[in-house]
Parts: C-alpha cells; structure tokens; sequence
C-alpha cells in the first residue's frame, strides 16, 4: 500500500523548465514520471517571477517562486523554506526576461 500512495504522490509533482528563446518566445515544460506537457508563449505573455509563501505539513512558512502566464500557466523555479533563496531566483529569471514581460 505505501508503494501505491507514493507513486500516486510522485506522479503528481512535475519538474519545469523553462527556456529563453532569441525569437521572443519562452518555452514552458512540466515533465511527469509518465507524461509531458509543453507549452511555447511570447515573452510579452509571462508575469514577472514572484514569491508565493504556502505552508508545510507541519505549518511552517515555505516559498516558492513562480512565474505564470497570462494564460493561467504556472512554473515553480525554485522552493525553499528561506524565503531570500525564491527571492534570488526570482530576480534572476527577471533580469534574463526582457523588458516587455507584463506585470
């Protein structure tokens, strides 16, 4: 039975990437153990990288950072329980987006 239920937690939890292409476009992925998605936008299309806070199974403060879409796409680029960790990531990824990426 545990088998079970982790395999059915795992084939939940994707892993993203997200590329930067020279024409403009940024390629989403999300890969799961038994499938993938991917997805190309224009560049203009994505929300600047942010900083969600979620709690832990035991109630802890845990962040993410995510970039989204105008489209409802969401792509976790980092998590971390110290928030300055999503905080870096983020402005990373923002300083490689160029200026016309919408808020």
């Amino acid at each position: 039975m545990f088998g079970l239920g982790l395999l059915s937690f795992i084939a939940d939890k994707p892993c993203y990437r997200l590329s930067i292409r020279t024409d403009g476009q940024v390629e989403l992925r999300w890969r799961f153990p038994f499938h993938a998605r991917r997805k190309t936008v224009a560049v203009d299309r994505l929300i600047p990288a942010e900083v969600v806070e979620i709690r832990d199974s035991e109630g802890d403060p845990y962040f993410l950072a995510c970039v989204r879409s105008h489209e409802g796409d969401v792509l976790h680029i980092a998590e971390s329980a110290a928030r300055q960790d999503c905080e870096q990531a983020c402005d990373r990824l923002n300083a490689l987006l160029p200026q016309h990426a919408t808020a």
